[in-house]
This record gives structure tokens, sequence and C-alpha cells, in this order.
């Protein structure tokens, strides 16, 4: 078995470097005679070639990593002297929302300001109302039909638009806020009694390191390690690391997009080492913007969820959703998914609930839509055909025959599960290229379920290290 998995690492790690370096090769020789004309393209570091701007996420961790976070260190420092000295919760409440309010002031303006206060007020209005659950789903329905439409609608030509004056990615920026703040006005909402005020929602909403960026905390856990305890001395140590590891991916990244870019004239490598390229990329942009807003949040003593976990090393679909984004999986199974179980104990109608609400949230696109959907059958799929957990009986199963089945019919479901990314990461057509390429490429489709067999053999040896037992 060792030397067999010799074999997989292998032809896993050497499908991915040689399929990168195709796809690397390709675009970039493709860029040299590439005209401009849209204005994609910055020269931000002169001695580089032009990097590729038109990438909205990115532009967003820009901005925050060369303004917004050097902010946040500001209030983080006050914050700790606030905790240290003062030590009172009220105060610390009107400065997390006092450092929020007065700097979307002084970067943006009052519409941005009111945009962002809008939904906690709101909630806060309708949670008084007698059937209380049902009045923070409704309103929680109306706001995600209004920030739809208002994503659909707000374009340069619009009178919001204009009243905002922002760029692109900084309406960007407003956009994924408010979709954020949702889910906090839910959990928050949802996770207290009667005993709360408009303090405790504004300073939960509004909270600096996460307000613009996320990731989701749930309420509960936001306030149950934070008020009440000192932040020593001896944490800084960690932050700086994490703070570190973070920036380094910040600049790997960004020298990244000086020499890739994204063309349709690939031949099979190239476009699978774009995709694989496109996952990992935005793998790391996550781990760049949670890292940095979770390292000054953890820093508090706010318990906050892991970061996402490598693409490369998951194969399931019920791992991608548990590992990826931990926060939104944490909010979909303690307020949709175990809630449910009062109305049904169906699990794929509970299922197709939460993907549901993962569609309207992430927003009514058709390419969100074919994403939610693929998920949702994927993982039908995969709980059909193992009900239970592979781990019970590591070492049995390890040398079992039952594994190389398994992971056969796994490199299937990991293909089906990437292009469903690719259609989250880049759109329709990105997503329709793939499955054009799957029905005419028969060879190097066997090549493609070889590589892909070959990473769900390492994803699950991977899980019986201890250091993934968590």
């Amino acid at each position: 078995m060792n030397f067999e998995l010799v074999v997989y690492f292998f032809g896993w790690t050497l499908s991915v470097i040689y399929s990168v370096y195709c796809f690397s090769f390709n675009s970039f020789q493709y860029f040299i005679y590439y005209e401009d004309i849209y204005n994609d393209f910055t020269d931000d570091l002169s001695f580089l070639p032009k990097r590729d701007k038109s990438d909205l996420e990115w532009e967003l961790i820009v901005f925050m990593m060369k303004q917004y976070f050097l902010w946040i260190a500001v209030y983080l420092i006050f914050s700790y002297f606030i905790k240290k000295r003062i030590k009172h919760l009220q105060v610390l409440q009107l400065w997390q929302i006092l450092f929020t309010t007065t700097y979307i002031l002084i970067k943006w303006n009052y519409v941005f300001l009111f945009l962002i206060l809008l939904q906690p007020m709101v909630f806060h209005i309708c949670s008084h109302f007698k059937y209380r659950i049902y009045s923070v789903w409704i309103t929680s329905g109306f706001f995600l039909i209004f920030l739809n439409y208002f994503k659909s609608t707000v374009t340069g030509d619009s009178i919001v638009f204009h009243l905002l004056n922002v760029e692109d990615f900084e309406l960007y920026i407003l956009i994924s806020s408010l979709f954020w703040i949702n889910l906090r006005c839910i959990s928050f909402y949802l996770e207290t009694d009667q005993n709360y005020n408009l303090l405790d929602v504004l300073s939960y909403c509004l909270y600096p390191p996460t307000v613009l960026t996320g990731p989701f905390i749930l309420y509960n856990e936001y306030q149950a390690n934070y008020y009440f305890k000192e932040v020593y001395l001896v944490k800084f140590k960690q932050f700086c690391k994490n703070i570190c590891r973070t920036i380094i991916w910040y600049i790997f990244c960004h020298i990244c997009l000086h020499f890739v870019y994204m063309i349709k004239r690939f031949n099979s490598w190239s476009l699978y080492g774009y995709g694989y390229a496109m996952g990992q990329f935005f793998h790391l942009k996550y781990v760049v913007l949670y890292g940095m807003s979770t390292s000054f949040a953890s820093f508090e003593d706010i318990k906050v969820p892991c970061l996402p976990r490598c693409i490369g090393r998951i194969h399931l679909y019920s791992e991608m959703w548990k590992f990826f984004d931990p926060g939104l999986y944490n909010f979909l199974i303690k307020n949709i998914y175990l809630p449910l179980t009062n109305i049904t104990t169906s699990k794929p109608i509970r299922s197709f609930i939460c993907f549901s609400f993962v569609y309207v949230w992430h927003g009514l696109d058709i390419h969100i839509l074919i994403w939610a959907l693929l998920n949702y059958s994927g993982l039908m799929i995969e709980d059909f055909l193992w009900p239970k957990k592979v781990n019970e009986k590591i070492i049995v199963y390890k040398q079992s025959w039952k594994r190389r089945k398994d992971c056969f019919i796994a490199a299937f479901l990991l293909g089906l599960s990437a292009i469903s990314n690719f259609y989250f990461f880049a759109g329709a057509d990105v997503g329709h290229l793939f499955f054009e390429r799957i029905f005419s490429d028969y060879y190097g489709n066997v090549i493609l379920i070889v590589a892909l067999y070959c990473c769900c053999q390492i994803s699950y040896e991977l899980k019986f290290l201890p250091a993934n037992k968590m």
C-alpha cells in the first residue's frame, strides 16, 4: 500500500504541475499579442507585465490590504486599551460602532452608511413582533429580494450609483457587506432571547474586522468568548505569525496575476490546468481575506472559523461545504438544517431548502443556480453511495478493494464538483466550456479520471492523519 500511495502521490502531483505549466505558458504567450481595448489590465508594478484587474474580488482584497486593515490595527489598539483599562461593555460596543461608521463616512458617504445600517435597524423593529422567528425570516427574505434587485440594477448609469460615488470594486464591497449583515441579523435574532438592545446587534453587525469581508461568525460564538476576556501580549506572537503568513500569500497571488491570464483557446491539459489554478486562486483569495480578518478577531479572543481548506485535498461534496467556508456551513446547520427537523426528518428536503437559501443569498444569477443544483445533486448522490462514515474501521478499509472502488466512483463526482465550482468562480460561459470539452475529448477524459482517482486516494489518506481528526 505504501508503494501504491507513492504512485498516487506522484500521479496527482505531476498532473497538477504539468497542467498548470501548460496553462500558464499558453496564457502568457497569448497575452503578448493581446490588445487591451476594455482596460482590463493595470501596470501597478512597472517592473512586471500588466496585471488583470477585472476580478472585483481581488480588487476588494487589494483595497483591504493597502488601506482598511491598516486602520483595523488602529482600532485594535484602542480596543485593547478599553478592555485592559476601562473594562466596560457598552464603551467597547460604542467604540466598535463609532469606528465603522466614521470610516464609512470618511471613505465613502452617508448613502453608503445608510445602506449598511438599514438592515440592523429594520430587523430590530421587526423582532419585537409577536411571532419573532417568522418575523426574522420574512424580514430576511424581503431584504434578500431587495439586495438581489439592488445588485442587478445599480450600474454606472443609475442614480444610486452616482449618489454612492464609488468605483466598481467599492460597489462590490458594499453589496457583499450587505449580504454578510443579513446573515448576522438572522443569527443575532434567532440565537438571543429578549435581553438585548440595539447596541448589541449594531456592535455585532458592524464589528470592524469582519464587517466588510466576513467570514461569518455565529453570534453565540462571537459574544461568548469576547467581552470579558483580557487580551494578553503573549498572543501577539501568534497574531504576527498569522498576519505574516497571510501577507506572503497575498504577495504570491498578486505577482501571479501579472503572468496568468484567461483565454478560451486551450488544449485539454491547459484547460484543466486553468481550472485547477482558478480553484486554487479562489481558495487563496479567501485565505488572504479571511486570514486578515480572523487574525484581528482571534487576537480579541473571538472564536473564529478555520480558514478554507486547500481544494487540492478535498474530493467530496460534503467536505467541500464543511471545510471551505466553515462559518457559512455553521450558519446553515444551526439556523436552517437542524431547526427543519421540527418540520421534516427528510434529509433531501432539508438539504434542498439549505441550497435554496444559498442560491438566493449568493445571487439569483443563472450560473449560481447551476452551481447550487449541481452541488445539491452531487451531495445527494454521495449520501446515497456512502450513507455511513468511511473511517469507522480505518485499518481494514485502507487495505481493502472497497477503498479503490470508492475512489474510482468519487473521481467522477470530483470532476462534476470541479465543473460546478467553475460555474460559481467564473460564470456560465466558462462552466459551459468545461462541459463541452468533457463531451468532446474522450481520450483526455481517461487521463483526467486517472488523475482525479489519484487525487481521491491522496485525499482519503490525508483524512487519516492525526492532524486532520479535529
